[in-house]
């Protein structure tokens, strides 16, 4: 299994959506995520509210798309995904936090993931091989559990988390900060 590749890169206002460029050429992206593919743009909604602090900010959707245009990605295979949460309106929120415009000017999908979206059992997905490799999820999950079959329409479908300093709105923690890669 390869290793994880990470950027950090000091950024200003004025110079981000350049530094998210870099930061993902740094990073690998064309390495990691094939232009062949789709590929899923995880939006964070923590919050209807508009607290940065705690969601995917707009110019982080706008850098990491405008990054993957000027890199030669189709919009046609780059999509926002939303996941439910039981206390948050991800329709409400893409509106809310500035998502739904960004996503409508630069013309990729918008997907939300309840709604319309098979879900299948990881193991169906990644097949027996790759799952008996899953260090903890297996001892977690021992008969696996399910993810959006949208993840697995090709071979190879990555999925990009675009992360800010990503603090729980509630109490302040670290939050689900990750990328998922699939192979």
């Amino acid at each position: 299994m390869s290793r994880s590749k990470v950027a950090v890169v000091r950024t200003s206002p004025r110079t981000y959506l350049a530094d998210v460029q870099r930061a993902m050429t740094l990073a690998g992206v064309e390495d990691t995520l094939p232009k062949t593919t789709e590929t899923a743009l995880k939006v964070n909604i923590s919050w209807h509210h508009f607290y940065p602090a705690c969601s995917t900010t707009p110019w982080q959707l706008e850098g990491v798309i405008r990054a993957l245009l000027n890199r030669g990605y189709s919009r046609d295979k780059i999509h926002a995904c939303h996941n439910r949460t039981v206390v948050v309106s991800s329709k409400k929120g893409e509106v809310l936090n500035k998502h739904l415009p960004v996503v409508q000017k630069h013309g990729i999908g918008n997907v939300h993931l309840y709604e319309n979206e098979p879900w299948i059992n990881v193991r169906d997905a990644v097949g027996a091989e790759v799952a008996s490799k899953f260090l903890v999820l297996n001892k977690v999950y021992p008969n696996g559990f399910h993810i959006p079959k949208t993840f697995y329409r090709r071979k190879h479908h990555p999925s990009a988390h675009s992360e800010n300093s990503c603090f729980h709105h509630h109490d302040g923690s670290d939050e689900e900060c990750f990328w998922w890669p699939v192979e």
